[in-house]
């Protein structure tokens, strides 16, 4: 099955930080999958796991998650 990026931002400023979703995942407190289904747009963010991603970016949530 072909997933689509759904918030090609957050993964764009990851690489740029040479983070992956196994550590983003540790920061906000779930699991490398559990991430890569909220990345694929399969799960939903919470509100709060969006807050903290922007907060350890350093980057709005508009520009992450638009």
């Amino acid at each position: 099955m072909e997933y689509k990026i759904i918030y090609p931002e957050l993964m764009a400023e990851m690489a740029r930080k040479g983070i992956t979703q196994s550590k983003l995942a540790r920061v906000i407190g779930i699991g490398r999958s559990a991430m890569h289904h909220k990345i694929y747009g399969i799960r939903q963010f919470k509100a709060e796991e969006m807050i903290k991603i922007s907060e350890y970016l350093n980057k709005s949530i508009d520009e992450l998650f638009r």
